[in-house]
């Protein structure tokens, strides 16, 4: 596996990249850390740019709707950022139990940078139900018109169509 180091600074081979630039849009610093620790320990190249190609469509679809500005962005798209950014990095299209993993890595590190629970569960929650209305667990399904379901529009919509 390629595995990837997110650092403060970049090489010079990723300036201007968009490996960072939904990273970056992360306003929690804790979040920040608590996202580039689990991806620096579990991600992958190949997993970082297919969840950056998932933010692009969610960051895109909730300025569409309106959700967000140029000038704003409210706590709950730092948590959907950080939710596309890990989507992926434990879940195996072979296992849907594996959507649960998530949940447990964050768990580990939500201690360390002190990120509320409501907001752990939050993410973990938005990652559970990436699946949208093809979920095994009719639970796991993301409420109509709720940014969860725009998650997991955003996720499918990466999964069947090529986006560059």
């Amino acid at each position: 596996m390629d595995f990837i180091k997110l650092t403060g600074q970049r090489p010079d081979s990723e300036r201007g990249l968009d490996t960072y630039k939904y990273f970056d849009m992360i306003k929690i610093d804790e979040l920040k850390d608590m996202v580039t620790d689990i991806i620096n320990e579990y991600g992958s190249r190949d997993k970082l740019t297919k969840a950056n190609k998932v933010a692009s469509v969610l960051i895109n679809m909730l300025k569409y709707k309106k959700l967000v500005t140029d000038g704003v962005q409210q706590s709950y798209v730092d948590m959907l950022i950080a939710s596309a950014l890990m989507h992926n990095i434990f879940y195996y299209e072979e296992d849907w139990i594996t959507l649960f993993l998530a949940r447990q890595a964050m768990l580990k590190y939500a201690i360390d940078h002190k990120i509320e629970p409501v907001a752990i569960d939050m993410i973990a929650q938005t990652i559970e139900s990436q699946l949208g209305e093809n979920t095994p667990i009719p639970l796991l399904k993301p409420t109509a018109n709720s940014p969860g379901e725009v998650f997991a529009t955003a996720v499918w919509f990466v999964n069947n169509y090529e986006i560059n």
